[in-house]
């Protein structure tokens, strides 16, 4: 399965949050980012940028799905579960993870053997599994920082 790069902007069916992180500067996009931010109809002109979406699709290809070798993922859902969580935790914490609970060896690169692993595990186990993998870490990180608990429920 290949990336989507239609003007719907989805990665096999994933959607894309159209807010880039601050130090994201491909194409000179930041710039243009900030002269929209400033115009009136903020944030639904950015929708309107097929060039700004453009850029935005490529960085989460790029940063995310090219690095999870995402086209390789048979299942879809495993696939954007992993995809959502690395954007929201790290590349490398999501691959970790998900390699936690498929039993492989965890260092936070999905290779080949992970690939392999992934795509011969249960997809619904996994998604559940990867689930309660995802609210534990959390816990563990209020249970260091309780400052942190603001964050827990999104």
């Amino acid at each position: 399965m290949k990336a989507d790069t239609s003007t719907t902007r989805t990665i096999r069916g994933a959607k894309l949050t159209k807010v880039l992180p601050a130090k994201f500067t491909a194409n000179g996009t930041a710039g243009r980012q900030l002269m929209l931010k400033r115009q009136t109809s903020f944030p639904a002109n950015l929708d309107k940028d097929p060039d700004l979406q453009e850029a935005i699709t490529d960085f989460y290809r790029v940063t995310f799905w090219d690095k999870m070798k995402g086209d390789q993922i048979t299942d879809q859902a495993v696939a954007n579960s992993i995809f959502d969580f690395g954007v929201n935790a790290g590349m490398g914490t999501s691959a970790s993870l998900a390699q936690l609970v498929i039993g492989a060896k965890t260092d936070g690169v999905i290779g080949p053997n992970s690939i392999a692993d992934l795509n011969a595990f249960n997809a619904e186990h996994f998604l559940a599994a990867f689930t309660v993998a995802k609210i534990a870490r959390y816990v563990s990180i209020v249970k260091k920082r309780p400052t942190s608990r603001k964050y827990f429920y999104g």
